[in-house]
This record gives C-alpha cells, structure tokens and sequence, in this order.
C-alpha cells in the first residue's frame, strides 16, 4: 500500500518537517519508531533521496539550527505534546490502536480528533486504507456514500458505485460528526457492527467487509442518549473503546511546543526566515498565551501563529502582550476565534479562573445585557465549546433560559 496516498497534503508536509527535524537533530534513518514507519514514502518524484540525500536535505531545511520537537518514545507522527493530559491520551492510542473494535473519539471542536484517529491507524496493523467521511442526516446520501449503490437505485444512479466502507477494507473508516447520524442510519451502522455485513443501496443480497469504523463527536451522545436522539445500543457499543481529546487550555504546558511547530513549519512553508520566530514568539509573549482560553482549540492557535508572522514580519516589530488580542480577537467573518461577540483583553497577572470568567461573561453579555435572543446550540458553535459546557456555564453563573432570552435568575 502506498500509505502517502492516506494522507492529504499538508498533513504529509507535517511528518515529512517532523522526520528532517529528527534526523538533523542526531535520530536514526532507519528508525522504527511508529510516527516514522512510514516517513520515507512521504518523499516521492524527485525527493526519493537515499540516505546521505536525506541528511542534505534536512541539513539544507534547518541549516545549523535546532528546532527539535517534543517527541517521547511514544509519541507518533503529527500530534505534540509532553503534558499528562496529552500523555494520557496517547496511552490510550497505543492500545486503541492494538484492536479492530469499533471506538469513539470525543471532544471539542478544534482539538485534533481526526488527527489521533489517523494516529490509531499508523499504529496499528491495518492492511488497508484510512477513508474519512462527513456524517450527513440525508439518508439516501449517506447511504449511497457509505454502503454504495446500484445502477437505478435511484435518480441519478446511473451506473454501480462501491462505498467507502468496502474501499477501506481491512484498514480504517472514519466517521466525523456521527452524532448527526438519523435514528435509521445510526441503526443500519449498528446492523453492519453485528456481523459485518451490508447491503447496497437498491441491492437485494448482502456483502461481507472486514472494515474498522471510528466515530467522532463533539456533541455530548450521553446526554443526547437520555434524550432519545441518539441510540443507546450504538453508543454503549462505540463508546467501550473512547479517547476524549483534552481541550488546548488543559494542555497548557503543549503550548510553547505547539507554538514553535506551527511558527517553523509555516516559515519553512512560505520561505521566511525563521529568525523572526524568536522576535515574534518572546517568552512573555509565549506566557500570555498560555493563559489564553483557546476556545477553538489547537485549530485557533495554528492560525494565530500564522497571523502574527505574517502581520509583525511585514511591519518588521515586536510582538508584545499588549498586542495580542487584536491578533486574537477576530470579527465576525472568521470563526476560529471568538467571534463578533466576543472581545477578550489578555491581561498579564490574571489567573487561569479569572480569565475563564472573563471568557463566559463576554460570550453571555449580548444575551443578558443586551437582551438579544438566545441560542445555545448556535453559541456553542459559534466559540467552538460543547452545548454541555454552555449548559454547566449558564448554572455556574447563576442564569437561566425563558421564552428563548438568557437572564438572571432571581
């Protein structure tokens, strides 16, 4: 199998940076590390180089610079970090990883849960492909992209198609966004569970594939469970094997380490010189965003990187603390960020708490202050928390929701 073929573009990017990092810093070609099994099929065309080539080619990407990343023994290819939460998790990787059981990957928006479902993949012994797909509530859609159909099965079924199912056979499908899922479909994924077995879309006879299937979530299935929108069989069967993603602000000590990967690798992705990595990135700017809540997650701190190398190289200056929420803040047009609602000022000396009730009366205040109407599901997509946080935030504070307005409780 040509495993780069799994993997999008940028993400091979990312572990082809990671393996030159590794091997310009002293690591063996040759080594068996799981995050760098595969790193050489990544170099095709005219990088297939051998290996004096490749330590050229790693000498001539970082010159005499060291930018070594946080690897432990464990830690695979394009995922980073040394904090216990992140420890924790890949523990949970590694065995996940050992089995062919369905599994449910869960956490916030923004955290990288596709990530260590394709770290579940290089770890384990899978033959075949890694496939993603989208969950959809349009069943015929779904069905047809997943179990695949037959010619006529319907308008505009003009010829056969094989689903994505039985491509990813004997490998990994992952399923995105599974809470979306139809009470029908969530039940006909079940059935396919039972005895891995399916039927095409407008088939009569049933197929057999031997494929893992991994859903992600980040709306809470338990609760959605207790009330009836999503099926209790299905959920105890996924949810036996689980990793939770621990959101960026339970990761506070990865957040240097995620700083420097994103601010090379961009350096490195648009020919700048990564001199102003160091100019930009100060210990106390580094610090102040430590602090930050990062309600979108590993996804909002890549693209604050790449904003602020790209503003302060062109104005030639200093970051500093002061600095950054213009930088983090962004308006209503991106939302990786806090959005039109939200503007945080980061103050040096605020603790983690204060700055969490910074964060939750700033995204209530249009509703309780300026009376517009409440949507917790919308609020909760629009700064990338989960619907539970927003619930848990509402009682801590002491609202509650009436005829569709947040207000005060008496």
């Amino acid at each position: 199998m040509e495993i780069a073929k799994c993997y999008t573009r940028e993400e091979s990017e990312t572990i082809k940076l990671q393996y030159l990092s590794y091997v310009h810093d002293g690591g063996d070609l040759t080594s068996s590390l799981p995050k760098f099994r595969y790193a050489y099929n990544f170099f095709t065309g005219p990088e297939k180089l051998n290996a004096d080539g490749i330590r050229k080619k790693a000498q001539g990407t970082f010159g005499g610079r060291k930018h070594t990343f946080p690897y432990s023994d464990r830690t695979m290819t394009h995922i980073i970090g040394k904090s216990a939460a992140f420890i924790e998790m890949i523990d949970l990787v590694e065995k996940i990883s050992r089995v062919k059981s369905p599994a449910l990957i869960t956490g916030e928006t923004g955290t990288g849960k596709e990530q260590v479902v394709r770290e579940i993949y290089m770890g384990s012994d899978s033959s075949g492909e890694f496939i993603k797909n989208h969950c959809t509530s349009n069943e015929t859609l779904f069905e047809s992209d997943f179990f695949g159909h037959v010619k006529g099965a319907f308008t505009g079924a003009t010829a056969n198609r094989v689903g994505l199912l039985e491509l990813a056979k004997d490998g990994i499908f992952f399923l995105d966004d599974i809470s979306t899922l139809t009470p029908n479909l969530q039940a006909k994924l079940l059935r396919y569970f039972d005895d891995k077995r399916f039927r095409k879309l407008g088939d009569s006879g049933e197929r057999y594939v031997d494929t893992r299937v991994i859903g992600a979530s980040n709306e809470d299935l338990k609760n959605m469970v207790a009330n009836g929108m999503f099926r209790s069989d299905l959920y105890y069967r996924m949810h036996n094997l689980t990793i939770d993603v621990p959101p960026l602000r339970k990761r506070k000590e990865d957040i240097p380490n995620l700083i420097k990967f994103y601010a090379v690798r961009f350096c490195i992705e648009n020919k700048k010189d990564d001199s102003v990595i160091d100019r930009i990135f100060s210990p106390e700017v580094v610090s102040t965003l430590q602090e930050y809540p990062w309600p979108g997650n590993i996804r909002e701190l890549g693209h604050m990187v790449e904003r602020c190398i790209t503003k302060e190289d062109m104005e030639k200056s200093y970051l500093e603390p002061a600095k950054i929420d213009s930088l983090i803040s962004l308006d209503g047009s991106n939302h990786d960020g806090l959005g039109k609602h939200l503007k945080i000022e980061i103050k040096r000396g605020l603790t983690r708490r204060e700055l969490n009730d910074l964060f939750w009366k700033s995204a209530f205040a249009p509703y309780v202050d300026d009376g517009e109407d409440f949507d917790r599901k919308k609020l909760a997509s629009h700064i990338h928390v989960s619907d539970k946080d927003i619930y848990n935030a509402i009682k801590r504070y002491g609202l509650n929701v009436q005829s569709g307005k947040l207000v005060r409780a008496e």
